[in-house]
């Protein structure tokens, strides 16, 4: 098998070394073909760097991850890529166990999972895929430790471009569609480099003020959710015996509820397109 590898980052370098060395570690020489890294609209030397692991590196046209993630798809040639974020440091694990699934039955798209370097946060996603499994399939849902079948994707028109930031969830329905499966396998755990609680909270609420997905996102269930935060908490508590995580947990969900209430005309908006 011939694997091209696709690569797509802003403003990188401190994470970049990292994620470079995971891959030429953990994928084998001899089936890579093209490694392709796709900056979009760099202030700093992350391309020269990328360029420097002998990545050829492509501009993409506009900004956003979709439009990397396609600018990144033209220039596949092989029937299969992998995709990568410019923070995740790659499982030795990975290659060996995508590889099989692809060779799987109207498998279209398999990915591993990854958890935060940030120890406290850390214990929070091994509680979420410990303790609540059932959660797996959106919680560990990514674009950045996945190996794709390029026909397929092709076919189905690339990478969606309606969101700029979050197009997993949107390429799955479409995936999953046609009549193809999207796997994830938890057994495969790569690290997200995330060193900062701060900045975890600051990336989440930007993440759920923009992202846009034509659902219901204030329902009964959720705010259950939200009110049964503390019974939560406390659980969470007992199983990894980490207090940071209680005012974690109690300031996500408040930013949470702030971004779903700064959205709200857009998401009642989104409701009557439906």
């Amino acid at each position: 098998m011939k694997l091209d590898l696709v690569m797509w980052g802003r403003n990188c370098l401190k994470t970049l070394p990292y994620c470079l060395e995971s891959i030429e570690k953990g994928i084998p020489h001899e089936v890579v073909g093209q490694k392709i890294f796709v900056d979009y609209h760099s202030h700093d030397l992350t391309p020269l760097f990328a360029e420097e692991y002998n990545w050829h590196v492509y501009q993409a046209p506009e900004k956003g991850i979709p439009s990397a993630a396609n600018e990144g798809l033209r220039h596949v040639k092989s029937p299969y890529f992998a995709s990568f974020e410019s923070d995740v440091i790659l499982s030795k694990e990975w290659f060996d166990k995508m590889v099989w699934w692809m060779t799987q039955p109207h498998v279209a798209i398999a990915q591993g999972i990854r958890v935060p370097t940030h120890p406290t946060l850390q214990k929070f996603d091994k509680y979420i895929y410990g303790k609540q499994k059932s959660k797996i399939n959106d919680y560990g849902i990514s674009i950045d430790n996945n190996i794709y079948d390029t026909e397929t994707l092709r076919l189905l028109g690339g990478f969606p471009t309606s969101c700029p930031i979050a197009i997993d969830r949107e390429l799955r329905d479409q995936v999953e569609g046609c009549g193809y499966k999207w796997v994830i396998d938890p057994s495969i755990i790569s690290y997200h480099i995330r060193n900062s609680l701060w900045k975890t909270i600051k990336h989440d609420y930007y993440l759920l003020k923009n992202i846009k997905r034509k659902e219901e996102l204030v329902t009964a269930e959720r705010a259950m959710t939200t009110i049964k935060t503390p019974i939560n908490a406390l659980h969470i508590f007992w199983c990894t015996h980490d207090p940071t995580l209680i005012p974690y947990l109690f300031l996500h969900r408040l930013v949470r509820v702030l971004a779903i209430l700064e959205r709200r005309k857009e998401i009642e908006a989104l409701k009557h397109e439906a």
